[in-house]
């Protein structure tokens, strides 16, 4: 087990720049400056006299559980990366993808303005009874001015001033703590009607929030992984702490009436103005670090292209774009100061700060318990930790305010949909593939071990193209089989001896840019091959993976009879190699038909194919875009009495099958041969399958020449022997 200096050497040994800000005034003193900050604008005396000392210190432990908890998770981040501008927005963008991270950042930022907010309000109130004539709106927009100033004109003096505050915050604390205290009584605390647990937590968390106030300032720290492991473990222990020994003492030495009547009970049990200037600077610090840490995070989402052009001004690597999201920041924490309350910004930021901290760890829980190669963290901490935080933060917001908490996460939701729109698709990686591949991986290999099952078997489709673009009726055709049910392979072949691998990823890149601009979920499969067939041949024989194997080969019919012998080996090729035979041709746009009708030529004979058809056009009226067409089961008989029972048996295997179709049947007669009867009885609005028999040269020659009239004709072949009442039942 390592020694403390052991793991204070191996965290001292990561990323380290040649100028930067320190541990101590990039991270510690901003983060717990935030915490101290909220105790002028947090009521709690009113909570202590109202609520109870166990109670109150009970929510403490369980606020200093979840915030270190975070601590630890954000620290585990840090430790893993080098974290650039914008701290927890970095790292959640860079585990999430920048579209939710984008989300999770604006709400960052819109937290880090309500605190500055809130403590620019809470200093105001607490300091207007010592400025006789002073308004409180003229205080308040004084000291914002004042605040964003400083951190306009110089963020390193903004940072150095955090070395006075704690000196005034240490003095402050010596006053508190040998100041003149009162007797009290010992009597019962009163409860107040509608003071629950999870009310109260709303109210005093953000006595504990903050760590993501430090590391806002990554991009600006020295020693990055270090001072953020450091600075926000720190910070948390100190600050629950000070609200821990404040708690006693208030609870011990001031009378329980005192706390439970006048809210001002800690100001005026510190009674000296000069008691209360350390709490007072620690106020205007945390503010201060809101005007710090903002930017920032607006500067870093900026740089990631998240907003619209106009806001390119705060995207800049300059100085200036620090100052120009500085000023943006200060204008709306000087509209929040103005229109805003405390009682009411409070809930609301506990639940927009508890979203980001669980996701934070969750990215870490998730990371460690995949344990990716990329992951090597410096601070490894159990997965089962990082996941429990995660858990208690999403809870507590659901026991905490539900309708709050309703109304954060739709507004959130419709910033992610709104951002989803205009946010390129980033490039960086993101914890998405290493999920998916993780349950990809878990399912291919209970499903390798599982006895194959006709009843749930699910189409797998191998389109094979010469074009890049696979022929748009018939992607559009075998994907609407498979939405949402299956998968579909674009397979193409390069015919060029002499390509390479590079020439493969473009001509990839060209197929996948192609079903994207069209909107067709595809695999994309891409051979060299001295020929088509050659290509072919090779990725039926050898596409696919475990039990993800293509079950089904399609392909656009071949209408060129000097291409028919190649294009009937491909078929013998397919059907050898037990995959079902799907030969497609449109003449017409399904999609702009008004009333769609898709007909089936069951034939008796070729019983497992007509099942197929059947499974087929039942997989298609199961989409939107298909779900009125008419399926009609057709067939052609010899005589009147065959006619008679094909009825009765059509009418018989609705009932048991439970599909809704219709029948018609055709009578053989005059000089008409079936195939006459088929192409004359075929619906032109719709789809029409019908049974391919045999991978003959001369078979399929008639039949493409018997069939010319149908628009849109399907050609199936059952090669893996589907049933369909197995299927069904």
């Amino acid at each position: 087990m390592q020694t403390i200096r052991e793991f204070y050497y191996k965290i001292g040994a990561g990323e380290s720049r040649l100028k930067g800000i320190g541990t101590f005034l990039g991270v510690y003193l901003p983060s717990l400056f935030t915490m101290i900050g909220a105790l002028l604008y947090i009521p709690l005396s009113s909570i202590l006299g109202n609520f109870g000392i166990v109670n109150t210190l009970s929510i403490l432990i369980f606020s200093l559980i979840l915030t270190l908890i975070t601590a630890l998770s954000l620290s585990s981040t840090a430790s893993n990366m080098h974290v650039g501008d914008g701290g927890s927005y970095f790292m959640i963008s860079r585990s999430f993808g920048v579209k939710t991270g984008a989300v999770m950042g604006l709400a960052l930022y819109i937290a880090h303005t309500l605190m500055a907010c809130l403590c620019i309000l809470g200093f105001s109130e607490s300091i207007a009874p010592f400025i006789p004539g002073a308004s409180l709106s003229l205080i308040v927009a004084s000291t914002l001015v004042i605040l964003a100033l400083l951190s306009f004109v110089s963020t390193t003096l903004a940072i150095r001033a955090q070395a006075l505050v704690f000196v005034l915050v240490l003095v402050s604390c010596g006053f508190f703590l040998k100041g003149n205290y009162l007797e009290i009584s010992k009597e019962v605390a009163y409860f107040k009607p509608g003071f629950s647990f999870w009310a109260v937590f709303a109210l005093l968390y953000p006595a504990l929030i903050g760590i993501e106030a430090g590391a806002a300032l990554s991009g600006d720290l020295k020693r990055p992984s270090f001072s953020l492991i450091v600075g926000t473990i720190g910070s948390t222990i100190t600050g629950f702490l000070f609200y821990f020994l404040i708690s006693i003492v208030l609870w011990n030495k001031v009378p329980l009436s005192f706390l439970q009547s006048d809210p001002e009970a800690l100001k005026n049990f510190i009674g000296s103005p000069i008691g209360l200037i350390g709490f007072w600077a620690a106020s205007l610090a945390s503010a201060l670090g809101c005007f710090l840490s903002a930017p920032r995070t607006l500067k870093a989402m900026a740089q990631d292209g998240v907003f619209p052009k106009w806001f390119e001004v705060f995207a800049s690597k300059e100085e200036d774009s620090i100052r120009s999201a500085t000023l943006f920041t200060a204008s709306l924490a000087f509209l929040g100061s103005h229109f805003g309350s405390i009682e009411h910004v409070m809930p609301l930021l506990t639940i927009v700060i508890l979203i980001v901290y669980g996701l934070l760890n969750l990215a870490s829980g998730v990371e460690e318990f995949i344990s990716n190669p990329s992951w090597r963290p410096t601070l490894r901490i159990s997965p089962y930790i990082s996941l429990l935080g995660s858990f208690l933060c999403f809870a507590a917001i659901i026991l905490m305010d539900s309708g709050k908490a309703f109304i954060a996460v739709m507004l959130l939701l419709g910033i992610y949909f709104v951002v989803k729109k205009t946010v390129i698709e980033s490039r960086m990686d993101d914890l998405r593939q290493t999920l998916l591949f993780s349950a990809a991986r878990f399912a291919i290999y209970r499903l390798a071990f599982l006895k194959p099952s006709i009843r749930s078997w699910r189409p797998n489709f191998l389109v094979l193209s010469e074009s890049a673009g696979g022929g748009s009726a018939l992607l559009n055709f075998t994907s609407s089989m498979a939405k949402g049910r299956g998968f579909v392979t674009l397979a193409s072949v390069l015919k060029n001896r002499y390509a390479d691998i590079d020439e493969v990823q473009k001509w990839e890149d060209v197929i996948r840019h192609n079903l994207k601009k069209r909107s067709i979920e595809a695999l994309v499969e891409v051979t060299i091959a001295d020929n088509i067939r050659d290509g072919l041949k090779n990725i039926i024989s050898s596409y696919g993976l475990g039990p993800l194997v293509p079950n089904t080969v399609v392909l656009g019919q071949c209408t060129q009879e000097e291409h028919f012998e190649n294009y009937m080996q491909i078929l013998k090729i397919a059907a050898d190699a037990k995959r079902n035979i799907l030969i497609f041709r449109s003449e017409i746009d399904l999609a702009n038909l008004e009333k769609v009708e898709i007909d089936i030529w069951w034939d008796k004979k070729q019983k497992h194919n007509s099942d197929l058809m059947i499974i087929l056009a039942n997989l298609l009226v199961r989409q939107k875009e298909w779900s009125r067409a008419k399926i009609t089961l057709k067939s052609v008989v010899t005589n009147e009495t065959a006619q008679l029972h094909q009825k009765l048996y059509f009418e018989e295997f609705f009932k048991k099958s439970r599909l809704g179709m219709t029948s018609e049947v055709y009578l053989l007669g005059g000089d008409k041969s079936a195939r006459e009867i088929i192409a004359e009885n075929s619906t032109e609005r719709g789809i029409v399958f019908a049974s391919l028999k045999e991978c003959e040269t001369q078979y399929y020659k008639e039949l493409v020449s018997d069939f010319k009239t149908i628009k849109t004709i399907c050609f199936v072949t059952n090669c893996q022997n589907i049933d369909l009442h197995t299927l069904l039942n």
